[in-house]
């Protein structure tokens, strides 16, 4: 029973958030899900990719290089004794 209350909580949540909704909101999810259902494949991996902060492009790339050298040269002690 308890199991079940908690599906059901889970559902009514998800039934609000869906009727809360305009009618425009609605049709700009289905066209997202439709779009994303014909997307190739791996393009849906780099989007994703994306999503979570990994480089996905040349100037990506490039830009995390430059901040790895930047803080590796700005970390370094050039004045050693030894």
């Amino acid at each position: 029973m308890g199991e079940h209350k908690l599906e059901m909580q889970q559902m009514s949540q998800i039934y609000a958030e869906e009727t809360e909704q305009t009618f425009r909101e609605q049709l700009d999810a289905m066209d997202a899900r439709i779009k994303y259902r014909r997307q190739d494949p791996m393009e849906r991996v780099i989007d994703k990719l994306g999503e979570v902060g990994m480089p996905v492009t040349h100037d990506d790339m490039e830009y995390i290089e430059h901040r790895i050298y930047h803080d590796y040269v700005g970390s370094a002690d050039f004045q050693m004794t030894n």
